[in-house]
């Protein structure tokens, strides 16, 4: 009886505390400007295992290295002036 009173205590408090969040974003994010500051993003190497390479299923595929990490990385170091 004491386990399931905690266990729906521990549900109702979840409840009140995802109610507590607040949901409103501000334009602060949509007014931001990437800046590279004093780093240099012109050149950019990737070592690593399967994981940096983006093998899937055992195969190295197109679409799996274009969403790897150092693609994405790479797609936001060119945004502050990186190479291509």
């Amino acid at each position: 009886m004491k386990r399931t009173f905690t266990k729906y205590l521990l549900i109702v408090a979840a409840g009140y505390a995802l109610a507590a969040c607040d949901t409103h974003i501000t334009d602060a994010v949509d007014d931001f400007e990437p800046s590279a500051g004093n780093a240099d993003f012109s050149t950019f190497v990737a070592i690593g295992d399967s994981l940096t390479a983006a093998i899937a299923d055992g195969a190295l595929y197109q679409h799996a290295q274009r969403s790897s990490y150092p693609a994405i990385l790479a797609q936001q170091f060119a945004q502050v002036g990186g190479g291509e």
